[in-house]
């Protein structure tokens, strides 16, 4: 996990030092919903920067951050005497949130249809970190475990120019990942402990011409 901690920072040093112009490169910010299947749909956010090889294909690095929290609340309702004012009063018994970062090498083939929408698919390959967290209030139980490993994801989309280096991009998307860790039990066995955050997402942003990292 350290290594992978590691990663991360050495990656976002970079998209944050990379916003220079550079003659064929470009850089990409997206948001939107991922719906994983050990947890409910959140939102995620996506930066990448890439180089063009020709004016079809572009190879490049990405770093994605999704994130959900759920929590069990209990609401009471109560008037004041004084003001006749309705008042809620909102108890959480239960909090939990997780934190994906994959960060992935990608391909993206562009397809020759130029007007109004270019198509493109495109597949990527690395490594995701996972954090998970959960407070019970009732119990006084909570517990932090991080989680990592292999992922790919393949994605379909399309590009409608804005500018002469600007373009709205869409895309639709199947990520595969099963983060885990390794730990013995009480009696020694070896065991691992996986979260499956396969699933399907949508997204949409926006990618810049003439400034990236490469």
């Amino acid at each position: 996990m350290r290594k992978g901690f590691a990663l991360i920072v050495v990656v976002m040093f970079l998209f944050s030092a990379g916003a220079v112009y550079a003659q064929n490169s470009l850089s990409y910010i997206q948001i939107g919903s991922f719906n994983p299947k050990a947890a409910d749909s959140g939102l995620i956010i996506g930066f990448g920067t890439a180089k063009m090889v020709d004016e079809r294909v572009e190879l490049g690095i990405s770093l994605d951050i999704f994130t959900k929290q759920r929590t069990d609340e209990e609401r009471i309702s109560w008037e004041d005497p004084v003001t006749n004012v309705v008042i809620d009063t909102v108890i959480t018994n239960f909090e939990s949130t997780i934190y994906m970062f994959p960060i992935m090498a990608y391909a993206c083939v562009n397809f020759p249809v130029e007007f109004p929408i270019t198509p493109y698919v495109s597949g990527s390959i690395g490594y995701t970190l996972l954090w998970n967290s959960y407070d019970n209030y009732v119990s006084g139980a909570g517990e932090t475990n991080y989680y990592g490993g292999f992922g790919y994801r393949f994605a379909v989309g399309g590009m409608y120019p804005l500018g002469s280096k600007s373009a709205f991009i869409a895309e639709l998307f199947y990520n595969s990942s099963k983060p885990s860790h390794s730990e013995e039990t009480a009696i020694g066995l070896p065991t691992r402990t996986e979260v499956d955050m396969s699933g399907l997402g949508i997204c949409l942003g926006l990618k810049f011409g003439g400034f990236g990292i490469f």
